[in-house]
This record gives structure tokens, sequence and C-alpha cells, in this order.
């Protein structure tokens, strides 16, 4: 059966099914699962009383469902990946060397500036916010900075380098739609990209400047406590080298992000060759070092 349903119709059974998760979810604070599958029984009855077949209806889910299968997938392997960082010390690593060179004053323009920089070379905003950014924001809580500052500097950086990449998914989608040259559609996001750079890189500037000093001693315990749990070393940064070679050849992701990972776990095994179940352990779990300054 190959029915259509008007505009005015889908418009109107969107902003049911946006009301009833702004409802459970808002309203009645209700974790997520339960109201969207709230929202996908309503829409399958609907469906019913529309007099769709549940084959028309089953091929409608698997239609809707296929384009996020690679981000979904996507998701899943960056928490591997950050998770295998922090335990190889790719993570820790950039922290404690991010702590010895950034200036208080410019830390956020320059989080700002090299999740920019990042987003452009790997050509994922949740890579770099993921990687880069979990750093960040680690050095930013410790130097004292609000982390609502630190994360908007980071999420800006990474989605405007995200957005200016050419091996970015969504500039290549929009430049394939729009039937125009990648680089053509690239250079003409200039009149707003540039603009949205240098606005927020004095925002940033103006409040680096104004926050207060840092706890020169808490920085430095930090460190101490950094060096004591983990591995810090610049071969700990390879991972870090695997992932920016993969987004310059153009590897895809799901591949660069699991040579990424392996990369570290290896590491991590080199390393301490005792910790294998705690390797299989930080899958789930993740890693937490416990200090003073929790």
């Amino acid at each position: 059966m190959n029915k259509k349903i008007a505009l005015k119709e889908s418009i109107t059974v969107l902003v049911v099914l946006l009301a009833i998760l702004g409802i459970l979810i808002i309203g009645f604070q209700l974790s997520p699962h339960i109201p969207i599958l709230t929202a996908f029984m309503c829409l399958l009855f609907y469906g019913r009383f529309r007099r769709f077949s549940w084959d028309d209806i089953h091929d409608g889910i698997v239609k809707g469902i296929t384009p996020g299968i690679i981000p979904i997938l996507i998701f899943l392997l960056i928490g591997v990946l950050v998770a295998s960082w922090i335990l190889s010390g790719t993570i820790p690593t950039i922290m404690v060397y991010g702590f010895q060179l950034i200036s208080v004053r410019f830390f956020l323009p320059t989080a700002f500036l090299v999740c920019t920089i990042v987003g452009i070379t790997v050509g994922s905003s949740f890579t770099t916010i993921s990687t880069i950014g979990i750093a960040f924001l680690g050095i930013g809580h410790i130097l004292g900075f609000n982390d609502a500052m630190t994360t908007g500097a980071v999420v800006s950086g990474a989605f405007l380098g995200n957005n200016c990449s050419p091996l970015s998914d969504t500039t290549n989608l929009a430049a394939g739609i729009g039937e125009v040259n990648l680089f053509e559609h690239i250079a003409g996001m200039r009149y707003t990209d540039l603009p949205a750079f240098l606005i927020s890189m004095l925002f940033y500037i103006f409040l680096g400047h104004s926050s207060h000093t840092a706890d020169l001693q808490a920085i430095t315990e930090m460190i101490q406590n950094m060096k004591a749990g983990f591995w810090i070393s610049p071969w700990t940064l390879i991972p870090l080298l695997v992932l920016f070679g993969g987004a310059i050849k153009k590897i895809p992701a799901i591949p660069t992000l699991l040579t990424g990972s392996a990369t570290a776990i290896v590491l991590a095994f080199i390393h301490q060759p005792s910790q294998h179940c705690s390797l299989v352990r930080l899958r789930q779990l993740s890693w937490h070092l416990s200090t003073s300054l929790d």
C-alpha cells in the first residue's frame, strides 16, 4: 500500500509526539526510555488507525532506523575510545602537558582554537569533544574555570571545526544535496563561520581575562596524582596520532575509532600487563582516579 499523509497532518502528529515526550520527560521527570516507547506505541496505533498495513509500518521503521545505525555505533565506540585513552594515559598526558604549557588567562581561547583545529582535522565534532575536549574540561576544572564556560569553548570549537572540515559527513552531505563542489561549499560558509569564529574568540579572551587566578597548589597536586596513577609519557600520544592519521587519510570513522582504541589498549597492556582484567571491566565501567580534590 502506497499511502501518503498530508503535510498538515504530519506536522500535527510530530507536535503531538513532541508534546508527549516533553510532558513525560520534563513534567514527570521520567527517564527517556519510557516516553520514547510511549510515543512509539502511539505512532504505531495511529498508523493502524490510518489503515497502514503492518508491512508498511515495518518498512517505515527499518527505513527510519537505517540512517542512525552508523551514528549509534560511533557513539558506542567513542565511549570505548575515551575509557581506553584514560587507562592508557593518553588523556591524562594531554592534561598534564596542558597544565604546563597553557596560560591561565588564555585557557578558554586556547581550548576554543585547538578544538576548532582538531575538528577541522578529524571531521567529527563528537570525536573532538570526547578526546581533546575531555582533556580541556579536566584542565579547566582544576584551573578554576566554570564548567559551563569550558564546555562552551570546547563544544563551539568542535562544531565550528566540524562545519568547516572537508572530512565531515554533514559538510559533504550538504554539498551533495546542494549539488555544488565541496570546497566551493566550504568557501561559501566563510561569510558565517569566520565572523562566528572571531566573535567567539574575542568573547573567550574576555572571559579568560576576567576569570580568577588558578589555585597553583591544586594544579601541582593534580599533576602529582596523575603521574602517580597514570602513565604520563609522549608514547601515550600514539593513539592520538593514529586518530589524526586516520582522519587525514579519510579512513571511515568506525575503523579509525577502533584502531585508536586498540592502540591505547595495547599501550596500557604493555605498560601494566597485570591490568588485563581491568581492561575487560573498563569497556563498561570506564575509569576513575580518586584524589583529595574530588
